[in-house]
């Protein structure tokens, strides 16, 4: 869906785990949630006991070095007595059987947490908030009306206007009574006109029994695609 394409060779760089040491990524992780947290001397202990159960970590060696590059902390952090493995299994609140479950797990996504790390997630000023998730919106549908409320029958023009964009290719207008003679119909920019035109003795016979004219919206459509929501006819008292 994001129409991102990587080679094979990219594929099998991302399959790759990080470390197979659960300690290690552990440790990592919690250097990592450390430095999010503004807590740099504990990410460097974290960073540091990474390293020391993974020589090849090259995450944590990254991360640590970005935290001095940018002065967050100093030598002593970074030559600062390395924690004991109980240690790091006490700041994680876990045992060593959620330990390496967790690392394990983290193992197997490594690919995704090397681009996690490669953003700069190891110190506050790089820290990108999390972004929610986007979720599509319903386009609304369109919603006609018009400003009269009589016409006259022997010549008039009524003109709708809609809430909405609207695809001008849609849509076309009928009468109530039929007999009444529509001299013309179409769009207008974004709004639809309509125009009566009838003799004066011919108007009087067609509304002989009533005075209301009743147009009815038929197949117009937003530019989206959504038809109309609402009334779809009107009625006008006819003078």
């Amino acid at each position: 869906e994001l129409n991102i394409y990587i080679s094979e060779t990219q594929k099998k760089e991302l399959e790759m785990p990080l470390s197979l040491s659960s300690a290690a990524l552990l440790a990592l992780f919690l250097g990592i949630d450390h430095s999010d947290k503004g807590m740099y001397a504990d990410a460097a202990q974290m960073y540091n006991r990474a390293i020391t159960e993974d020589p090849g970590l090259q995450l944590a060696q990254e991360s640590l070095q970005e935290l001095k590059n940018m002065g967050l902390i100093s030598n002593k952090d970074i030559s600062r007595v390395e924690p004991k493995p109980e240690e790091v299994i006490a700041e994680s609140s876990s045992g060593w059987g959620t330990a390496i479950g967790i690392g394990l797990g983290l193992a197997a996504i490594g690919g995704a947490a090397a681009l996690i790390g490669s953003s700069g997630s190891s110190s506050d000023d790089n820290n990108v908030a999390p972004v929610d998730p986007v979720v599509p919106v319903d386009p609304e549908p369109p919603v006609a009306s018009t400003e009269k409320s009589s016409v006259t029958c022997v010549s008039d023009r009524i003109v709708f206007s809609f809430s909405e964009t609207m695809n001008t290719k849609s849509g076309h207008v009928t009468l109530n009574p039929s007999a009444v003679h529509i001299d013309g119909q179409g769009w207008s920019g974004q709004d639809y006109y309509v125009i009566i035109e009838n003799g004066t003795s011919e108007c009087l016979s067609i509304f002989y029994e009533t005075n209301t004219l009743i147009m009815t919206l038929n197949g117009f459509v937003s530019s989206s695609g959504i038809g109309l929501s609402g009334p779809t006819f009107f009625e006008f008292d006819v003078n």
